[in-house]
């Protein structure tokens, strides 16, 4: 054929108007579609389903069939193209994300008349819209042409998502931990519900049919407690149909009681596991303090609970953490239960109110590992003292997408707002769907979707979007907000990662970014990635300071509403409160440019600063020009926990002695090999092991001192170690117990 047959043949038949070529597709639903000949409007085929075969295959044919010599070519085909047929040197054949397009057999030489095109496979992963045009011609080249193009786009799996909440009795004192909260202060079960209805509006825009929904919170006596109906159902339900609700289920809820966070887990499990469907299984646990009730997480070994129960069942689940302020010990707790069992953390501080918006944010940012949604930008900026008005906010959205998602928290009794919304200097704000929610307000919008029926019902969304957002009441000093822009694109794929899923103390941080469009690498991008890391050593310096906190036997003494606080968690309470000391772990952060490796297509870069035990966060930002979807911007925050070095055993070799009571009791103040103590926080990730070794109980006592108390005297030799690290292997009498 040549290349420039389809204008002089488009002329032929207006020439010709009794003979008319239409192209008819047969979609999985036998639809009929008739096409004007010539410049035909694309079709949309319903959306393909991962995993699902497309059986029987979808056959695009012509209309009517009577025609002869019919050659058929492609036009405009995706660059994600594999598997190409080619027939007499052109092509007739491709396949992408599983799904294969092929012309009929002949489409070069000449085929019948209802000869069809077909489109068949199994997608295997989820993509943006595939377009491609189909060209036809008739009498071999010289008789009447048409064409079309088509678009077919792959759903992602659906999704069973369970969440699992922290309903304990530390839930009721403020973002800072203090209980009662003063008069006015919100407590951390409100935060925790303006964060649950963030998320539940994001999931109204990002939400499949099919996608089911499992909530459960934990506390103690009963450990594990279901909302309100219709969440309190034994199995898992519709999320589309029951997510909006959700916020209100929680607010009949009140903190009691203590920590049950092992129980909390396995009920998530259950619900996930209790069938065999291909759905992307799922579960984000959040917890705000020290687990000290029912079955325990087993801390040294953090896939089960100290029962021996496998926290995911032996099945393939996603578990992602959220956790908020908490002891060093617990933040490395709810990291390692994420980083090992298919997950990623999010490891929250508890102080201002900056923290407070994190919070807010925190799941709808855990969404985005579960559901594919993708962040575009995270802004923080503060409205102006007295006039209540942030500057513009601006941001990139590239062509594509199938929604965005704005939302902007701040404190509720401010009433913030959307002055303006503009997308390339266009008024937007009623062709957007505004929300409000307890500290938040955020808009959506799709492509070819408008809020409201007098606009016209084509609305691009990508572009340069503009916001400024302002207060109903300002206040005299200026107020923080922080902005997440969430961006639902299968064309966009980046891929984030730390190099590792452990760390240590000096160890070398390797963050890498993947980013592809349509199956393509991209190489012009701009990465960056921002590492924030603690000031100092929280444990080494809790260990050192000589500020005591009252301690009893069993080192819980601080009772919120029935949950117990530990010595350690107590003592940091009161250190917080002195600025020299807050100044101490003041947080810190450094940025790095991640360069393009052309042998792996990957953007990589080296970070030498864990030099400090704690929790570590990165930041992650990317902008790159693309040819067909313009300009991309993409933001990624996650969680990691470094880990103290090598314990120091000699430093750390306990002591054996008796109580008063004839029991033997191991004393040991664990050290690493950086001098640093490890501190407190650490008791039940202590193990003991020993043929006649048994452990009546293990005081920790806030200030990086253990005891061990033994229900028995050991004759045999036995391991000592903590956090998976050996401490002591021996006898009694290799520590000069007599």
């Amino acid at each position: 054929m040549k290349t420039n047959f389809f204008s002089l043949t488009v002329l032929k038949l207006l020439l010709t108007p009794l003979l008319v070529i239409l192209l008819l597709p047969v979609c999985l639903q036998a639809q009929t579609i008739d096409i004007p000949t010539g410049n035909n409007p694309l079709f949309e085929f319903p959306a393909f389903q991962v995993g699902t075969p497309v059986n029987p295959p979808v056959a695009i044919g012509l209309s009517p069939s009577t025609s002869s010599q019919v050659l058929w070519s492609f036009a405009n085909l995706p660059a994600n193209r594999s598997e190409e047929e080619l027939e007499n040197g052109e092509l007739v054949g491709f396949t992408v994300s599983g799904v294969h397009i092929k012309l009929p057999t002949g489409a070069t030489t000449g085929t019948s008349g209802d000869a069809t095109a077909t489109i068949s496979g199994t997608p295997n992963e989820s993509a943006g819209a595939i377009e491609f045009r189909i060209n036809v011609i008739t009498d071999n080249g010289s008789g009447s042409a048409a064409g079309r193009t088509y678009r077919v786009s792959i759903n992602r799996d659906p999704v069973d998502l369970a969440v699992i909440l922290d309903r304990s009795g530390s839930m009721g004192s403020d973002i800072a931990g203090n209980f009662p909260p003063a008069a006015g202060k919100k407590t951390r079960w409100d935060f925790l519900q303006s964060g649950i209805a963030v998320m539940a509006n994001q999931l109204q825009a990002s939400a499949k049919p099919g996608d089911r929904l499992g909530v459960r919170m934990f506390a103690s006596f009963p450990n594990v407690i279901p909302p309100q109906a219709p969440y309190n159902a034994p199995d898992l339900i519709s999320l589309p149909e029951v997510i909006a609700g959700l916020p209100n289920a929680l607010a009949q809820e009140t903190p009691s009681g203590g920590t049950a966070l092992g129980d909390g887990v396995l009920a998530g499990r259950d619900l996930l596991v209790a069938d065999d469907l291909p759905h992307t299984k799922a579960m984000i646990v959040f917890s705000d303090g020290e687990q000290n009730s029912g079955d325990l997480v087993d801390a040294a070994n953090p896939v089960q609970t100290v029962s021996g129960q496998l926290l995911r069942g032996g099945k393939p689940l996603q578990i992602h953490t959220i956790c908020l302020g908490s002891t060093t010990a617990n933040k490395a707790l709810m990291n390692d239960i994420a980083a090992q069992n298919g997950g990623t953390a999010l490891l929250l501080e508890s102080e201002d109110e900056a923290d407070e918006q994190a919070f807010q944010l925190a799941f709808i940012e855990q969404l985005k590992n579960i559901f594919g949604v993708q962040s575009g930008a995270r802004i923080a900026g503060s409205f102006a003292a007295g006039t209540g008005q942030a500057a513009p906010q601006s941001f990139d959205v590239n062509k594509g997408i199938d929604a965005l998602v704005v939302t902007l928290v701040a404190p509720a009794q401010h009433g913030a707002f959307f002055k303006t919304i503009t997308r390339n200097g266009v008024d937007m704000k009623d062709a957007v769907n505004i929300v409000n929610g307890p500290g938040f307000i955020s808009f959506s919008i799709k492509p070819g979707v408008t809020a409201t029926a007098a606009q016209a019902t084509q609305v691009a969304v990508d572009g340069k979007w503009t916001i400024v957002p302002a207060l109903g009441t300002p206040d005299t000093a200026a107020v923080p907000f922080t902005m997440i822009v969430a961006i639902d694109d299968r064309n966009v794929k980046p891929v984030f990662s730390l190099g590792a899923q452990e760390f240590k103390v000096n160890d070398l941080l390797r963050p890498n970014v993947k980013l592809t469009v349509q199956g393509k690498p991209v190489k012009n991008a701009k990465v960056t990635v921002t590492i924030i890391q603690p000031g100092d050593d929280v444990n080494d310096l809790v260990a050192k300071s000589n500020v005591k906190a009252i301690t009893r036997d069993d080192a819980d003494f601080v009772v919120q509403a029935g949950d117990t606080v530990s010595a350690v968690a107590a003592k940091m309470a009161l250190l917080l409160k002195d600025k020299s000391f807050r100044n101490k772990i003041r947080r810190k952060e450094q940025t790095i440019r991640l360069l393009f490796n052309p042998f792996d297509n990957t953007y990589k870069g080296v970070y030498n600063g864990l030099k400090v035990t704690g929790a570590y966060q990165a930041i992650f930002n990317i902008t790159a020009t693309h040819p067909q979807l313009g300009k991309i911007q993409r933001q990624h925050q996650e969680s990691f926990f470094v880990h103290f070095p090598e314990i120091d055993r000699q430093a750390s070799k306990p002591k054996a002695g008796k109580d008063l009571l004839g029991n033997v009791v191991l004393t040991f103040i664990p050290r690493a090999t950086n001098g640093k103590f490890i501190g407190s926080g650490w008791k039940d990730a202590i193990k003991l092991e020993g043929s006649d070794i048994a452990v009546k109980k293990i005081t920790d006592t806030g200030i990086g001192i253990y005891f061990i108390t033994l229900s028995q005297q050991p004759e045999q030799p036995f391991r000592l170690s903590l956090a998976g690290q050996l401490v002591f292997e021996g006898t009694l009498a290799d520590l000069g117990f007599k």
